[in-house]
């Protein structure tokens, strides 16, 4: 059989696998994308400068959520979900078949999981699963439970676990994973690597956010005309007209956000479980990995993370989009440009200079002290009118497909 790092190997030499970098300036109204443990807005300093951020996490799960399903998910449940395919999967089975089967699910989990009332088992880690995961291990139960010679649930579960944890390496990912990866601390499921890297997301401008007071209003007793009032409120003059006040960050910035997708191990992802003798499934696993790149770089233009937006609701479109495409180039963030912080005026706003500054990085790229890398593309994004690099060519969000196609 074809090694997957043979094919990756000839694909890689021929262009067909690059590493795609997307650089993003992002303005932004009243928000608070991601806020810490103490409910304030995530910080980060940079040359000195404190700046507002939000995590790679909190970016990546608003763009993965929307690719998950039923099965294809992140959960401590697996035990339960478990249960309920093998029990779908038996149907009309016998009362012994099906109590050896919730015995035999018990056993197969019971070194990793605790039972929690209403819900189940659950594991100690949330893991990152994948259908054809759950597939193997509902699939080794059922086989088990209708063997006639089947042992006590303990045996049973623990020839189970070896040769599953055997197959893990070689099952098919789903999409989500391939993309994502997973670290996994369940011997039933591969750590997986993971086609995406992302920064935290950080202000190129300081901090410079405000707080917001907010309050719960009694609506009906408004309407009313009722005056609400208790024992403390009366002894100091004061009436009570909110039922409840509360102060949270929210800032404006303009935030400079980097990703790659490193197509050759989105690849590798893809092909794992598959018949790689087929010039057909190379072919199809080659034009999956395209899709999956193009769609991940559209949501990462996109998507913003969710905390606090059903209050603040900001939703702002980049000012401009840098992406490059290469094989067997080194991946470069533009941290040095936005070392110094800006600070904005009426004649050269923030998102000004951060533009000027990012092509002046595009340029260095090119040309300058460090210039290493030959890139088969370079991409401009942006309805502004900077004159860009001949080198650089602009496109529109429709053009991503042909741009990054193999």
């Amino acid at each position: 059989m074809s090694s997957i790092r043979n094919i990756a190997d000839n694909l890689q030499n021929s262009g067909k696998l690059p590493l795609v970098e997307v650089h993003i300036l992002r303005p932004t109204g009243g928000e608070m994308y991601n806020r810490g443990f103490n409910g304030r807005h995530k910080t980060l300093t940079v040359g000195g400068t404190v700046r507002n951020r939000f995590s790679s996490q909190s970016d990546k799960h608003a763009i993965r959520y929307q690719w998950e399903d039923r099965l294809n998910t992140r959960t401590r449940l697996l035990p339960e979900i478990v249960r309920q395919e093998v029990k779908r999967q038996l149907g009309e089975a016998s009362e012994e078949e099906l109590t050896f089967a919730d015995d035999l699910v018990n056993a197969l989990f019971s070194s990793q999981t605790k039972a929690k009332k209403g819900i189940g088992l659950t594991t100690a880690q949330v893991h990152a699963l994948s259908e054809y995961d759950v597939k193997a291990i509902t699939d080794a139960i059922v086989r088990e439970v209708r063997n006639p010679s089947h042992k006590n649930p303990s045996a049973s579960a623990g020839e189970l676990r070896t040769a599953l944890e055997k197959s893990a390496d070689s099952r098919k990912l789903d999409v989500v994973t391939a993309m994502f990866g997973r670290m996994s601390t369940e011997s039933l499921l591969s750590t997986v690597y993971s086609a995406v890297q992302m920064n935290h997301a950080y202000s190129v401008n300081p901090v410079a956010g405000d707080y917001d007071d907010f309050t719960a209003v009694d609506d009906f007793a408004e309407k009313m005309g009722i005056v609400i009032s208790d024992e403390n409120a009366e002894k100091s003059g004061q009436k009570l007209g909110a039922g409840m006040m509360q102060t949270t960050d929210i800032a404006s910035n303009i935030y400079y956000q980097y990703a790659s997708v490193c197509e050759r191990i989105l690849f590798e992802n893809l092909c794992r479980g598959r018949n790689l003798d087929d010039p057909e499934m190379i072919k199809e696993i080659l034009n999956k990995t395209n899709e999956i790149t193009v769609r991940f770089v559209k949501d990462f233009i996109f998507t913003l993370p969710g905390a606090k937006q059903n209050s603040n609701a900001s939703y702002g479109l980049p000012t401009c989009v840098y992406i490059t495409v290469g094989t067997k180039v080194f991946p470069m963030t533009m941290d040095s440009a936005y070392e110094k912080t800006i600070i904005g005026t009426e004649e050269s706003s923030v998102a000004d200079q951060a533009v000027a500054r990012m092509l002046k990085a595009v340029e260095q790229a090119h040309d300058g002290a460090f210039a290493v890398n030959s890139y088969a593309g370079q991409y401009w994004m942006s309805d502004r009118d900077d004159a860009i690099p001949d080198y650089l060519q602009k496109i529109a969000v429709k053009d991503l497909a042909d741009v990054l196609e193999a």
